[in-house]
Parts: C-alpha cells; sequence; structure tokens
C-alpha cells in the first residue's frame, strides 16, 4: 500500500513540475499575455493626506496631477488626451466623456475637480 501512495505522489509531483514547466514556455511564447501597463506605476502627485482636500483644474495639470484625482485618476491619460483632442475642457462636466468615467463617477469626482 505505502508504494502505491509513493508512487502517486512521485507521479502527481512529476506531473505538476512538467505542467509548471509547459505553462512557464507558453507564457514566454506569448509576451503579451503579461504585458503590464506603465501608466499604473506611478508616485501620486499630491500628498495622501491633501488630496482628498485639494482641487486639480483639469485643464492645467499634468497627468502625475491628475492620477491624484480621486475616483478618476486611474483614467488620467485618457484624460490628458480628451484635453488636447477638445483643446482644453470648458466645463468639468465634459470629464464624463472619458471612457470608463460615467455619471456616478463624475459625481463622486466633481467636489475634486475644476476646468478654469
Amino acid at each position: 500500500m505505502k508504494k502505491v501512495v509513493r508512487a502517486a505522489l512521485w507521479a502527481f509531483s512529476f506531473m505538476f513540475i512538467i505542467s509548471m514547466f509547459i505553462a512557464a514556455f507558453l507564457t514566454f511564447q506569448n509576451p503579451e499575455s503579461y504585458t503590464v501597463r506603465e501608466d499604473r506605476d506611478f508616485e501620486p502627485y499630491l500628498p495622501l493626506s491633501s488630496a482628498e482636500n485639494a482641487v486639480i483644474n483639469i485643464n492645467t495639470s499634468d497627468v502625475y496631477q491628475l492620477r491624484s484625482i480621486p475616483y478618476v485618476g486611474g483614467h488620467a491619460s485618457e484624460i490628458a488626451e480628451l484635453r488636447s483632442e477638445l483643446s482644453g475642457f470648458s466645463s468639468i462636466e465634459q470629464i464624463a466623456l472619458v471612457n470608463g468615467i460615467g455619471l456616478k463617477t463624475y459625481l463622486k469626482a466633481s467636489q475634486y475637480i475644476r476646468a478654469d
């Protein structure tokens, strides 16, 4: 009985190691499967303690400042692209045109932004 259990454990271990090598090989064959968005790695422009009390001008802020806006900071690059397409925001409501920012998100973030 012990020999059967040992053989089963050895076979399971062997199959597990082989499957890990196959998974690693397939991952390296398809580098798109493990790419990371570079704009997710950033240092917030504002200290976290003052970020909630800050009102940021979305027309003059750079991407790092836009990333510190609560609720919409993850869409900073999209906000900057839309701003350049519109030649600046005429009102803060236009931020809702960014893909991924809807009415609810806009309403939460509106107290932290301005468009001068």
